[in-house]
């Protein structure tokens, strides 16, 4: 009987079904998750692999919606690590043909949920000190920053009420000095862009400042200090940007910002979203 019975389990065991399952099937923005495909020697005749990089929508080719970071391979695994800068609900595009000849997608559904629901501020990430640590580093960071904030308003009220008492003005200086803080986050993209890859919480602060930068060149006036709905209203009227779109580019940068660890980002990619935010702001 026992013999019977193993010899009617050998199909099945020839052909097991390929199977998958996320390490973590509910996520947040910005958190990792694995996909994890097991499989045996022969179940699987050809695959349909995704390419590593940033992931996009069907209606939209150039925000990116998340990012395939690894994938690693044995002859009975297949992993691939995933993290989504929107909430929703993905599939992997991943495909195969079984030992049949059969084409199959997988299924698995990975729920990732949104960082902050009430908080709208992608312009303004603040630099990368500020977010990382833990409570008591970032609550004495903001402290000392409070404190050099208004030690550099005193200096600077001091400085021009003795300059206007003086009565002296130099524009040509002023001029100079002016000058040489144009383009300041431009530079500083240009010098990071020269390594293979770097801190992605960096290089978001420095392109946040570049896109302020680019508005305020463009206006001829400063936007450094406007409020994140100043600066949506801008976008919206002067650059044509959707607000469906903002929203995508909204969690992208929180989910950058509240990152828990210092991630990395590629020049490649790194580039593709200068270069994205260049089409828009050449508008």
């Amino acid at each position: 009987m026992k013999q019977f019975l193993f010899l009617f389990l050998i199909p099945f065991l020839l052909f097991a079904e390929v199977t998958e399952s996320y390490s973590k099937k509910s996520v947040q923005v910005g958190e990792e998750s694995i996909l994890e495909v097991k499989f045996q020697t022969g179940d699987v005749a050809e695959w349909s692999l995704p390419a590593k990089g940033f992931l996009f929508s069907e209606t939209d080719a150039e925000t990116p919606i998340g990012e395939l970071k690894d994938i690693t391979q044995t002859p009975t695994e297949l992993k691939f690590t995933y993290v989504y800068f929107e909430p929703g609900k993905f599939t992997a595009k991943l495909g195969w043909k079984n030992a049949n000849g059969e084409t199959v997608q997988s299924r698995e559904v990975l729920e990732v949920k949104t960082v902050l629901a009430d908080e709208k501020e992608p312009l303004d990430i603040a630099e990368p000190i500020v977010f990382s640590g833990q409570y008591i580093i970032r609550l004495l960071t903001f402290i000392l920053i409070g404190l050099a904030v208004v030690t550099g308003l005193a200096y600077l009220l001091f400085y021009f009420n003795n300059k206007k008492k003086a009565k002296v003005k130099d524009a040509l200086f002023e001029k100079l000095e002016v000058d040489s803080n144009e383009d300041f986050y431009k530079k500083q993209l240009e010098k990071m862009l020269m390594n293979s890859e770097m801190s992605h919480k960096e290089f978001i602060f420095h392109l946040s400042g570049y896109i302020k930068e680019r508005i305020g060149n463009k206006r001829q006036v400063s936007v450094m200090h406007l409020t994140q709905s100043e600066l949506h209203e801008i976008l919206q009227l002067d650059y044509r940007v959707a607000n469906v779109e903002l929203l995508t580019i909204d969690n992208y940068f929180n989910s950058v910002k509240y990152m828990p660890n210092e991630e990395k980002i590629t020049s490649d990619n790194a580039l593709g979203l200068v270069k994205y935010w260049e089409k828009i702001l050449v508008r």
